[in-house]
């Protein structure tokens, strides 16, 4: 079990009879689903930040039907190549419905998991679908874990909050990002925006870490409509497209879509 610390004084939380307490006098309640919510009101933007329960709903349908599995199974080998049969402390930082989670953890036993997220609705979803991991909700600019504590942070689709992945990583630990490459849904692109559609950016650099490696993971699949939607609606489109053209998405009976990644491995 990997230890949180309370949000507001940072000393060590430990779970006592269904809460999370801290010697400071800090409690905080676990709730039935397996998770704790660590998130202070003054470090919300909104009453309910993060993706919201129909985001998590169409996410984790989508994810399920195995889509996004060969960025899975990419990320999955990454990491065991760094474990090389070694114990790991691994923190997923944005871990969304736990998905890529579950999927890393594998049956080995031998990774130990945190995760965090800001939206409480996605941790719910993550921590009845992963039981081998502790999950919070919280903010990746705020970490409640202590210094040093992790040798792995995976930052899948997350924001680069690269200063507290660095504080919580031991000395010579992994920080795994993964994000959108250029051509990654060139297609759903063309069909919003036509000659219009822009290039995804690549991560931003950090003084707080050295390049490892980077590889591209990418693979072409058919969607039908409903998974279409679902698709577009786990993406930065959805926000930034008029609802005009998301509803001409519901005429495109089946597309070809190229789902293409940029994973970045960094070390502290």
């Amino acid at each position: 079990m990997i230890e949180f610390s309370c949000p507001k004084c940072k000393k060590p939380l430990r779970c006592r009879g269904g809460a999370y307490v801290c010697d400071g006098g800090h409690s905080y309640d676990a709730a039935k689903e397996g998770y704790v919510n660590l998130l202070l009101a003054n470090k919300k933007s909104s009453l309910n930040p993060g993706d919201n329960k129909q985001m998590v709903q169409a996410r984790a349908e989508f994810l399920g039907k195995g889509y996004y599995g060969f960025l899975a199974d990419k990320l999955a080998g990454l990491i065991k190549e760094i474990a090389n049969d070694r114990e790991l402390a691994l923190l997923d930082a944005g871990c969304g419905t736990g998905y890529y989670l579950g999927r890393v953890l594998g049956a080995d036993g031998l990774i130990g998991a945190a995760a965090i997220d800001i939206s409480k609705e996605a941790v719910k979803v993550a921590a009845k679908a992963v039981k081998r991991a502790d999950f919070a909700v919280g903010s990746v600019f705020d970490l409640p874990f202590a210094d040093d504590t992790f040798d792995v942070v995976t930052c899948v689709f997350s924001p680069y909050a690269y200063a507290e992945y660095a504080r919580v990583l031991k000395k010579g630990g992994r920080l795994i990002l993964v994000y959108p490459a250029a051509k990654h849904l060139i297609e759903i692109k063309r069909e919003l925006y036509g000659d219009n559609a822009y290039e995804n950016e690549k991560a931003p650099s950090s003084d707080c870490f050295a390049s490892v490696q980077t590889e591209t993971a990418e693979n072409t699949f058919t969607v039908g409509c409903a998974d279409l939607l679902a698709l577009i609606s786990m993406t930065p489109y959805f926000y930034k497209t008029k609802a005009s053209e998301i509803e001409r998405l519901k005429n495109v009976t089946a597309l070809s879509v190229t789902a293409s990644f940029e994973i970045a491995v960094f070390t502290k």
